[in-house]
Order: structure tokens, then C-alpha cells, then sequence
């Protein structure tokens, strides 16, 4: 009889339950063939059962713990396998997220590490979706590289994602999908509608796809406002392109259909017909929403293009029929338009109700403003003019709607249709509207410029009069929000208006300002705009007929006297947001034509003391740093017109040129500190009684201003601390080295943030103002006066960008970092150009190679070094020699490109004198042939700055090594001396390069190691090739030296690794086979490298010291914004900028602490060098003297006799090394029996006071001497002949 269903139904699912957990148990097997075939089961089985059977339990449990396990196997197969089968096996709970379940918890965390990448895809594609793991999953999936991951993400995120969320709306959100938050949206169509790789741009575009045809139901309004126009307009023109695109969505039926809709707000023609309600706020329809407008605003601008475009081409084709096809096109589209749009009037009268309509509506009516802009409409006509410019008046001089406050709490909200104007709190984007408005109506940007100020700046005056904005109350008295709109708008006008338009252009005066005061200095002209001498001393009947004539003559003010009026004494505001703006009027006003004789001084007048300068603080925060309580949103509020000024600075700087705005910043500070000292004798005079000040007697001057006991008048700061890269590199000095009293860097936020922004565009812009500079020297003409900045601190400019790419202070600041890492991209590729200006870029890289490595021994290894790291030179160093290499290689492959023709022509005339070899007179050698040494010479011109960073790296690897070796030297000797009596040298100091402790810091050790590997990365093969003969001998002594006293110093210690030594090796032969094949490259001699080693000394005795590296920059809270609060620090005055560090700049006196560390410093080397630890071997080791006289020994009994004579002379200096080195070992002894510490021994020494295990024996230090004075012998004709004066000395 056969059994009940449910009998054999239970029965199925035990056997498949113990078969489960028999496969899972064999999941451990060794062989991986094995375990894969079980999972393969496992899936099998777990894909063929129902839904709604469940598992025993425990056998379940069984499973899952078997798969867990093999989530790290070594086999990438059965990863993915584990995680497929672990997806489908475990059970969700609903009151459990997905992220707190073991299994998956363990599959997220294994996305994280893994490097498969089918691994990956099959977590992303699999792993279960809920509030906690879709964060979870886009956070490590979202950015992979890999373009299968990318493409499963999307698919998976298109089938189980939501586009609105139910609290947004609740019937598009079914059973199993999750919804996406709005930011969630905006990260994934923005990502991956931009993405370069096909795959995961289509799996993007069909997500896009879905949530259009699906979720919004086609109504592209619906998709539009589940993205926020407001928050993110770039999206939606991009959302809305690809929608066009995919043929899901067109502009012009869409506009067609909505101007034949019955709805009054389907389209502006059909709101502007609608009939006007008594109340304002009803004259606009629910409908319209900030959506809806940003839909027509794109659709309109798309359509006007396909008109224009359709004319363009009708009017270029030469076949008939299809230039009526374009014809008929763009007629077509046009008459979608007219349909769609009402007339200029009325359009202009729309903007004003929808304005008028309060501030919910003010968003949408910024987009009316916008489109009233297209070209679509007709303001040529006089009565639309007239129409718009009464339109303007309303909503410029009007401050019921220009200052209309949104009394509604959380105005600021997404998607609500407010945008508050800048005197409430906005950002400037309802008044950029307007004066869209006005530019479209009055013209702008050109010859049209004038008439804009002509029209507008009368309406600026009449507004800033009615909100009591004038000189007089300016200072304080005027309110905040109306100080904002008025110079909000100034400023807009000045940026509308062009570039072309002078400080001189003028409109004429309001009616009544005049009568209030201010119309006397509009009347005056230019010279008192100047802030000259006024005309009260002339004669009364000048005067009567000065009124007589500006009575018949219309009174005029200019943008000058506008700005000067308005912004002139807003410099004593007391809300910073109005100094900023004030500041920003006056570099406006500076980067017009005409602006540099006398705005951009005015402007660097009012920008002076607010910039980190010796002496200059701001007038209204002269007590120097944020206190403690201070919030951090009050901090930012406070360095509002520092960032102007330094914004300003940087704009500045670009259009005139660095040079000439630090010369005019020199002049300004100067005048200021000058105009300091004067007010404060005058102050001092005023108190003791012997001047009236201001009508005041002395006595009551005293009375009513009390002098500070012990106070000094102003001085005026170095003119070397007074400088725009001076600037920029003080106040990014904490972003690239650790602040006093505290543990971490400065925040890149605030002026150091907009001091980095400012680094990178005067780095990237270098070589553009080199060439105007050389343009403007050629042709004396506009611009004639234009420099570009110093190679020197443009030098300085790229280390710190150099620094910032590997700071830890960039790590939680992504938008910075990769505005750096552009800059630097924007050099490298202007580096690979053949021509002058790729040159001066690689010569620039050059040079702030070493100083930015030098530096970034003191920054800690970025994210994703190896753990052994200690610092981040080495990535540093590597990343910039590739990029130089590469650099090099591509200039050198492109200028090889443009000169085919010569090889050609050689190998013509190589063939040509093939035939009468034997007949020529130099017995058949051929002459190399006159182009070929024109291509060499061009390719050397190419390669010069990899051949110059290369040797200088050698040069920094060999000097590091003869550091190492003396240090240990002095300290032999100065045992030596305390023990034996041994010679005393105290001959005078000689300026050296900056030592590097390779003996116990690990960043120098690394520092140094890397110096091995990057010739090899410098001198590719391409760039081996290109190198001239010259620079290929020099390199080739260079790299014999290095490596010689790499083998003997640092090898041996350890110091560098084998591989390392390896590289250089190879590098060093590579360098003397291409000097070889090459013809006429001879090998360079010892004294023939001397003056090349002098050189190089010179330029590597520059680089910051290790102490200066190390040291911690003092914190200034008022410019740094620092992770821990501070403000119970005292604050130091600024000090004037050097070189250090990286850069000049340093940003203020050091601290008690750090000046003991530099004295402990100075009296260390001071005691290094009186022991003989500056002596130096032969001429390898070239020292630059600091003055010409001799090195003199003391005399001591001790003494040899000829040690009397020494003159500092090469042979001296051997035999000096070889005798002192004697008396060391001699001395050794002496020290042992009194116990003394000694140095840890190194490979060229034996240390006196060492214990005895790790003590040299005397025999193998003899061994060692004999072998390094062979090993000098075989390769150093004059070390062997000084050896073997030395030996013959000895005996």
C-alpha cells in the first residue's frame, strides 16, 4: 500500500538533509578538485529543492559551518562556490539584518580582501539586501576596478533595488526590494552613467531604465524629483541626457504634448495665459514643482540646440533634399517652441509673479529667470525691453522681493522650492538668476558689458540707499543681510559684465543719493577714487561753477567709486561673511582690464592684514586663535575673509602674474606698517599734551586714549616673508608636517585647504604664464608687463604637492586629494611635450625630486604600503622617478617621431660612402654624419633632466655612504681622544651637505635603499638611448663610485638589500654599454670629474637636514583648523619664511623645544668636526669650502709632524684619514681597559669600546683595511698613490 504524501515528503527531505551534511563532510578533503565537485552537489541539490521545504536544522547548521570554513580555501573556485551555496542555504530572519549573521557577516568582510575577482561578482551578485548590507555592499563593491564586479553590482542592484523609498512613496516599494536612499541614487547613476567601461555603463543605464519605466511609471517629472534638482543639478542633465539617449524619453515630443495639455501649468504659455488671483501665492498651480520647471528648462535648451543645429546644417549641406530635411527639422522644433513658451513680455512678467508668489516658489522661479535667457526669445523688441527692464527694478531695487525672508523653519530642506537670497543666508543663486535675466535683456560679456552696468548698477545704488548701505554706516551700523545683498550683487554685476569692462565704466546716479551725501565723491572723478588730495583749497568761484556744471551734466559713478563706496569701509564689519564679501568685490574689481595700476593695489591694501604676514592680523580678530569653548562652525565663520583673501590672492596671481602681485604686496604691507608707525607717534604725541588730534587737546587725548606701557610701533615685516608662494607654503606647512602640541597634522579645511587648491593651480599654470611671459617680452603690447613666477618657487610649489598626495592630512579629504593628484597629472602630461615647455617641466620635476624625498621621511607609509614601510619616501620616490621616467621616455619617443627625415638622409649617406670605404683618408673609419649629431643633440636636450636627477641621486647614495663611514670615524677618534691622548682637530667648519642617520633611523635607512633603485626607474631604456655622451660618462663615473662605496659602507650593514645593490649594478652597466656603442663618449677620469662633483655637492648641500624635517611646525589657531582642541596654547608672533622643510614657509618661530634641539645639533657636529669627523677621503669626497682659509691642527704633543703642515689639500686629507684612523686602532686599547661606550662598529672601523661579543677582532680589521685598500689600489690610481704615501709615512 503505498504511503501518504506527507510521509514521503518528510522522508525526501531527511535524505536530502543527511546527504547535505555527508557532502559537507567531505568538504575536507585535500584535493581541490574534490572539494569543488562537493560544493557542486551541494549547489545541485540546494537549486532543485522547492521553496518551501525546509531543512533539518542541525543538518543545516552542519552545512553552513563546512562552507563557512572554505570562505578563505586556497582555491578561488571553491570560494566562490562557498559563498553561492552559503547565499542560498542560510535562512534571513526578519528581525535580524543581514550584517549581523555569522555567514554573512564573514562573506562581506571577505569582500573587502579578496583579489579574485569571479569571487567578488559572485558576493555582489548574491548577498542578501537590507538596510545593513546594502551600505555595506556599495561601500566595498561600488569602487572595484574590475569591470565584471561592476557589471553584476548593477544588474544585482536593478533587480532588487528600489528607486524611492516608502516614506517618499509607499506603492512603488514591493516585496523584496529595498529602497534606496537619496544619496544612494544620486552616488549610482552619477558613477555609472560616467563610467569608461562598457559593461558597467550598460548594466548602469539599465538600472536607470528601470527606475524610469517602473518605479517613476515614464513620468520623467516623477524620476527628476526623486534625484532633487536642486541638490544635484548635474545629474539631472545627465539623467535626463541618457534617457534622450536610450530613446526612452524626447524633449520635443515632450514639450509638444505638454503645450497642447489643458493644464494650466503643463507648460509657461499656458501659466502666463492663466488668469491672475487676488492672492500671490495661489497665482501659481501644486503642479509646477521644482521638478516640473528643471524639465522644462532642459527640454527648452535641448530643442533651441536642435534648432540651431538643424540651421547650421541646412545651411552647409550641398544636396538638396537633405538640406530641406534640416530644414524641416529645425522648423519643426522651432514651432515646439513657440508653442511651448510665451512671448518675451510675458515671460519676463511670469518670472516677476512667480517671484512675487514667495519664497516657496523662488527656486522655480530661478529656472523661469534661466529660461527667459534662451535665445528662443526676442528681447530686440523695445516694448519686451522695456517690459523686462521694469521686471529688473522690481526684483533688484525692490527689497520686499530682492530681501524677501522665508519665515518658515527648515527652508534650507531638499526639494522644497526655497532658495534664499544672499542676505538670508543663500549662496548666490537667486541673484545670479536675475542678472541672467538682465545679461539676455541688456547684454554682457563684450561689447554689451556696458550697457549691463549702465542698466543694473543704478539699481544696485537704489537698493543698497533703501537698505541704509552707504560709506557711512558701511562699518557697523548697517545690518548684515543687507551688506550681503548689496555686495552680493556688485560683485555678480563686475563677474557678468566681462572681464573687458574697466573700473572706469560708470552709470549714472540714482535720483536723491546725491542729495544724501555720497553723490560729492561719485562727482569727483578718478582722482578721488585714487584717495587723493580733495579740492577744498581752490577758489570759491571754481567752485560755483563746478555746481553750475553738474547741474547741466548728468552725475555719473563708476565701478571704482561703486565699490569703494560700498566695500571701502566694510573692511570693520563685525560679521565676517560681509568682509569676505568686501574682499571679494576688490579683486573682482582688480581682475578687470585696467585694473592693475590702481585696483589691485586697493585690493591688496584691504587683503594685507587679513594674510598670515609678520605683523599683520586681522583688525578684528587681533587676539590671535580660537579659544577653546569656540565651536568649530564659529571657527569657520570667523576665517570667512581670510579665505577670501587668500582666493583672491591665488586669482590674482594667475591673471597678472605672482611677481608682480608679491612686488605690490610688498608695497602694500610697507605702506601699511608705515602708516602704523605714523598713527602711533601721533597717538604718543597726542597723549603727552604736545598735538590735538582731531580737534581734540592733548590733555583730553590722553583722556580718551590710554597707551599701552612698553608698546612698540609697527615694523615692517623682511620683504623675503612677504610673498604669495611665501603665503600658500606657511599655511599648507602643517598639512605635511605635525603641529606643536598636538598629535596629528592640521585639517585641510579652511585657508590651508584654499592655500593647497592655490598651490595646484599656480603649479599647473606655470607653463602657460611662461610662454605669455616670453609672448608679452616679444611683443610690446597689452600684457607686456606680465612675469611669470620663479623656477625656484614654482620648484617649491610642487613639493608641497608632492607632500600633500602622501600627507595623512588628505586621507578624510577626498575632493582635495584628487584636485592634487589632477594638478600633478596636468604636469606630468605638459613634462611629456618635446618641446621648451615639456623641458622646463622636467627640469622642474627634477628638482623638487630630493627635497620632497627628503621630506616625506618624516611622513608616516599611506594606505596600502607594505607593513615593513617606515616612512613615505620610498613610495614617494618611486612614484616620482616613474613618472619623470615616463615623462622623459614619451618627450624623447615624440621628438624621434618629428625628426624621420634626418635618419633617413643618414643612412643615405651611410650607403653612399659604403662604396669607396677603402679610398678615404682616415683609412675607412666613417664620420658620423652632421644630422645624426642634430637628432643626438636633440634627444640629449630631451633626456637632460633625467640625466641630471640621476646623477645627483648617485651622488646623494655615495655621499650618504661617506656619512655613515665618518660618523663612525668620529666616534673612534673621539674615544680615541679621551683615552690615549690622541691628535685634537679643530680646524675651521666647513659647509656640508645635510647628514642622514642611517645608523638607527629606519626612514633614512629606507630613504636610502630607495636611493639604489631609482636610477633604473629613471633611465629607461628609451631615455638611456636619448641620453647625450657627456652626461652618459658622468653618469657612468657617478655609478662606479656609488656602487663602490654602496658594496663597502652600506651593504654590509644592511643598510640596503641585495636586490636593491642589484639594480644599481645592472643600471651602472647598462650606463657603460650605451657609452660604449656610443662614438666619441670617452670614460670620465677622477680629475676630470672634480669640478662635476663640486657642483653636485653644491646643489645636494641645500636639501633640508634631518633635524629640519623632523621638526614640528608651531600650530596658529587662528588660520589652522587642528582635530583636538588647543586654545589654552600661547600663540608666537609669525615669523619671516625660509627654505625648509620642503618649501619656503616656515610658519612661525620655533618653539623653546625645537631652537634646544637645533643649539644640541649645532654643538654636536661643532664637536664632530674639532675630532676630525669632517675629514674626507681623497677627491671622493669633494667638501665646499665655506671660506678659503687652511685647516691648521692644534699641536698637540700627540701630533704627527706632518699633520703641522696640512693645507686642506687632497693629499693631506688621505693621509690624514689613513693616520687618524691608525691612531684610532691604537687607541683602542686605552678604551677598553677604562670600559668606555663606544658607536655600534661599522664595516670601515672597529669600534674602542665595544663589548666583547660584538667586538672586531684586530686581525679582521686588518683583514678588512687591506682588502679596502686593495680594492682602492685596482681602482683609483690617485687613492693608491695617496695610500701609498701613507704607507711609506708610516714607516
Amino acid at each position: 500500500m503505498p504511503r501518504a504524501p506527507a510521509q514521503v515528503a518528510g522522508r525526501a527531505v531527511e535524505v536530502v538533509s543527511q546527504l547535505l551534511q555527508r557532502l559537507a563532510g567531505s568538504l575536507r578533503l585535500p584535493a581541490a578538485h574534490n572539494r569543488i565537485r562537493c560544493m557542486e552537489l551541494i549547489l545541485a541539490v540546494l537549486r532543485g529543492l522547492p521553496g518551501d521545504v525546509e531543512l533539518d536544522e542541525e543538518s543545516a547548521k552542519t552545512a553552513v559551518k563546512h562552507l563557512q570554513e572554505h570562505l578563505n580555501d586556497k582555491d578561488a573556485k571553491a570560494r566562490e562556490l562557498a559563498v553561492v551555496a552559503l547565499c542560498k542555504l542560510v535562512t534571513i530572519q526578519e528581525d535580524v539584518p543581514v550584517a549581523e549573521h555569522a555567514p554573512f557577516k564573514a562573506i562581506i568582510d571577505l569582500l573587502e580582501v579578496e583579489t579574485n575577482k569571479e569571487v567578488r561578482a559572485a558576493v555582489v551578485s548574491r548577498l542578501p539586501l537590507d538596510g545593513s548590507s546594502l551600505p555595506l555592499l556599495l561601500a566595498r563593491g561600488g569602487g572595484d576596478d574590475t569591470a565584471l564586479v561592476g557589471q553584476q553590482l548593477y544588474l544585482r542592484l536593478r533587480q532588487d533595488l528600489a528607486l524611492a523609498s516608502p516614506e517618499e512613496d509607499e506603492g512603488q516599494v514591493g516585496s523584496g526590494r529595498v529602497a534606496a536612499s537619496p544619496q544612494m541614487r544620486r552616488e549610482l547613476l552619477w558613477t555609472g552613467l560616467q563610467e569608461g567601461r562598457l559593461e558597467v555603463r550598460k548594466a548602469a543605464q539599465e538600472l536607470l531604465g528601470k527606475w524610469f519605466v517602473e518605479d517613476a511609471a515614464g513620468d520623467v517629472t516623477r524620476l527628476v524629483a526623486a534625484l532633487g534638482p536642486q541638490e544635484s543639478p548635474e545629474l539631472c542633465d545627465l539623467v535626463l541626457d541618457q534617457l534622450a539617449q536610450l530613446q526612452h524619453w524626447q524633449p520635443q515630443a515632450w514639450l509638444q504634448a505638454a503645450a497642447d495639455a489643458a493644464d494650466p501649468g503643463a507648460s509657461p504659455r499656458a501659466l502666463a495665459a492663466a488668469a491672475v488671483p487676488a492672492a500671490a501665492a495661489s497665482a501659481i498651480p501644486a503642479a509646477l514643482t521644482p521638478a516640473r520647471a528643471y524639465v522644462w528648462l532642459h527640454a527648452c535648451r535641448q530643442v533651441d540646440q536642435l534648432v540651431r543645429s538643424s540651421g547650421q546644417a541646412a545651411a552647409t549641406r550641398m544636396a538638396a533634399s537633405a538640406a530641406q530635411a534640416e530644414a524641416s527639422a529645425g522648423a519643426q522644433a522651432e514651432a515646439a517652441l513657440d508653442a511651448f513658451l510665451p512671448s518675451a513680455a510675458d515671460m519676463a512678467q511670469l518670472c516677476l509673479r512667480v517671484a512675487q508668489a514667495g519664497p516657496a516658489h523662488r527656486y522655480v522661479a530661478s529656472v523661469l529667470l534661466q529660461l527667459s535667457a534662451l535665445p528662443a526669445f526676442n528681447w530686440v523688441d523695445a516694448a519686451s525691453r522695456a517690459v523686462a527692464v521694469e521686471v529688473l527694478q522690481q526684483l533688484i531695487a525692490a527689497p520686499a522681493v530682492s530681501m524677501m525672508a522665508d519665515e518658515t523653519s527648515g527652508s534650507n530642506g531638499s526639494g522644497n522650492g526655497r532658495l534664499p537670497p544672499l542676505g538670508c543666508g543663500g549662496g548666490g543663486h537667486w541673484e545670479d538668476a536675475v542678472l541672467t535675466l538682465a545679461t539676455a535683456v541688456l547684454g554682457g560679456g563684450g561689447s554689451g558689458g556696458g550697457a549691463l552696468v549702465e542698466a543694473c548698477l543704478p539699481l544696485i545704488l537704489s537698493l543698497a540707499e533703501q537698505l541704509s548701505v552707504n560709506q557711512e554706516t558701511a562699518d557697523t551700523e548697517a545690518p548684515e543681510g543687507a551688506m550681503l545683498q548689496v555686495l552680493g550683487y556688485l560683485r555678480l554685476l563686475m563677474v557678468r559684465a566681462g572681464a573687458s569692462v574697466s573700473p572706469a565704466a560708470s552709470a549714472p546716479l540714482p535720483p536723491g543719493i546725491y542729495a544724501a551725501g555720497t553723490g560729492n565723491e561719485a562727482a569727483a572723478g578718478t582722482d578721488q577714487a585714487g584717495g587723493g588730495p580733495g579740492d577744498g583749497d581752490g577758489d570759491q568761484g571754481e567752485e560755483e561753477e563746478e555746481e553750475e556744471e553738474e547741474e547741466e551734466v548728468e552725475r555719473r559713478i563708476s565701478l571704482e567709486q561703486a565699490v569703494r563706496k560700498l566695500a571701502g569701509h566694510a573692511g570693520r564689519h563685525a560679521s565676517p561673511a560681509v568682509r569676505a564679501a568686501a574682499v571679494r568685490c576688490h579683486v573682482v574689481l582688480a581682475l578687470r582690464d585696467g585694473g592693475l595700476e590702481r585696483a589691485l593695489p586697493a585690493a591688496l591694501s584691504v587683503m594685507a592684514p587679513l594674510l598670515p604676514l609678520p605683523g599683520a592680523r586681522d583688525s578684528r580678530n587681533s587676539s590671535g586663535g580660537a579659544s577653546a569653548a569656540q565651536s568649530r562652525k564659529e571657527a569657520e565663520w570667523q576665517q570667512l575673509p581670510r579665505r577670501a583673501a587668500v582666493q583672491g590672492l591665488v586669482d590674482l596671481s594667475l591673471l597678472w602674474g605672482e611677481p608682480v602681485v608679491t612686488a605690490a604686496l610688498r608695497r602694500a604691507v610697507a605702506a601699511a606698517a608705515g602708516a602704523a608707525q605714523v598713527a602711533a607717534v601721533t597717538e604718543r604725541m597726542a597723549a603727552v599734551g604736545v598735538m590735538a588730534v582731531d580737534g581734540v587737546d592733548g590733555g583730553a587725548a590722553t583722556a580718551m586714549a590710554p597707551t599701552e606701557e612698553g608698546a612698540q610701533p609697527a615694523v615692517p615685516p623682511p620683504q623675503a616673508a612677504v610673498g604669495v608662494v611665501q603665503i600658500l607654503l606657511q599655511l599648507t606647512e602643517g598639512l605635511v608636517r605635525k603641529l606643536q602640541g598636538y598629535d596629528d597634522y592640521a585639517e585641510a579645511a579652511g585657508p590651508a585647504a584654499d592655500a593647497l587648491l592655490g598651490c595646484a593651480r599656480l603649479a599647473a599654470q606655470w607653463g602657460s604664464q611662461q610662454r605669455l611671459a616670453a609672448y608679452s617680452r616679444q611683443h610690446q603690447a597689452r600684457g607686456a608687463g606680465f612675469s611669470a613666477t620663479a623656477a625656484e618657487l614654482a620648484e617649491l610649489l610642487l613639493v608641497r604637492l608632492q607632500l600633500a598626495r602622501v600627507s595623512p592630512a588628505l586621507e578624510q579629504q577626498p575632493q582635495l586629494l584628487a584636485v592634487v593628484h589632477m594638478a600633478l597629472g596636468s604636469v606630468r602630461e605638459l613634462a611629456a611635450q618635446p618641446n621648451a615647455g615639456g623641458a622646463a617641466y622636467r627640469q622642474l620635476l627634477a628638482a623638487a625630486f630630493l627635497p620632497a624625498a627628503r621630506c616625506a621621511m618624516a611622513l608616516p607609509p599611506p594606505p596600502g604600503a607594505a607593513a615593513t614601510a617606515k616612512c613615505a619616501a620610498p613610495e614617494l620616490m618611486e612614484g616620482m622617478a616613474r613618472e619623470l621616467g615616463a615623462a622623459s621616455a614619451a618627450a624623447a619617443d615624440a621628438a624621434a617621431a618629428q625628426l624621420p627625415d634626418i635618419d633617413e638622409d643618414a643612412e643615405d649617406e651611410n650607403e653612399a660612402e659604403d662604396d669607396d670605404v677603402g679610398s678615404r683618408p682616415d683609412g675607412g673609419v666613417r664620420q658620423q654624419p652632421h644630422q645624426h649629431s642634430q637628432r643626438q643633440q636633440r634627444l640629449a636636450e630631451v633626456a637632460a633632466a633625467a640625466a641630471q636627477l640621476g646623477k645627483m641621486v648617485l651622488e646623494e647614495l655615495a655621499l650618504v655612504a661617506i656619512e655613515r663611514d665618518e660618523a663612525a670615524g668620529a666616534g673612534s677618534e673621539a674615544d680615541a681622544s679621551q683615552g690615549g691622548g690622541g691628535s685634537k682637530r679643530a680646524g675651521t667648519s666647513r659647509r656640508r651637505r645635510s647628514p642622514l642617520d642611517t645608523h638607527g633611523d629606519k626612514a633614512a635607512q629606507a630613504y636610502t635603499e630607495e636611493l639604489c633603485k631609482l636610477p633604473s626607474l629613471l633611465l629607461p631604456a628609451p631615455v638611456l638611448m636619448a641620453v647625450g655622451g657627456d652626461d652618459l660618462a658622468a653618469l657612468g663615473f657617478l655609478g662606479r663610485r656609488a656602487v663602490r662605496f654602496a658594496e663597502t659602507e652600506l651593504r654590509p650593514d644592511k643598510v640596503v638589500t641585495e636586490a636593491a645593490l642589484r639594480k644599481l649594478r645592472d643600471l651602472v652597466e647598462d650606463v657603460e654599454n650605451t657609452r660604449q656603442e656610443r662614438a666619441g663618449s670617452a670614460a670620465l677620469t677622477e680629475e676630470d670629474a672634480a669640478p662635476l662633483l663640486e657642483a653636485l655637492l653644491a646643489r645636494l648641500a641645500v636639501l633640508p637636514s634631518q633635524a629640519q624635517v623632523t621638526a614640528e611646525v608651531e600650530a596658529d589657531e587662528t588660520w589652522d583648523l587642528t582635530s583636538g582642541s588647543g586654545g589654552d596654547q600661547a600663540q608666537q608672533p609669525a615669523g619671516s619664511s625660509r627654505r625648509s622643510g620642503g618649501g619656503s614657509g616656515s610658519r612661525a618661530t620655533k618653539s623653546t623645544s625645537t631652537a634646544a634641539t637645533g643649539r644640541a645639533t649645532r654643538a654636536t657636529r661643532s664637536k664632530a668636526a674639532a675630532t676630525g669627523g669632517r675629514t674626507r677621503r681623497n677627491d671622493l669626497r669633494p667638501v665646499r669650502e665655506d671660506d678659503d682659509e687652511e685647516d691648521e691642527d692644534d699641536g698637540d704633543e700627540g701630533g704627527d709632524a706632518a699633520s703641522a703642515g696640512d693645507d686642506s689639500s687632497d693629499d693631506g686629507d688621505a693621509v690624514d684619514v689613513v693616520r687618524k684612523r691608525g691612531k684610532a686602532a691604537e687607541a683602542a686599547a686605552g678604551s677598553k681597559a677604562r670600559g668606555a661606550a663606544a658607536a655600534k662598529p661599522s664595516s670601515s672601523q672597529t669600534s674602542a669600546a665595544a663589548p666583547a661579543g660584538e667586538r672586531r677582532s684586530s686581525r679582521a680589521a686588518a683583514a678588512k683595511a687591506a682588502e679596502k685598500m686593495q680594492v682602492l689600489k685596482d681602482n683609483d690610481k690617485v687613492a693608491a698613490r695617496l695610500v701609498r704615501l701613507s704607507q711609506g709615512e708610516a714607516r
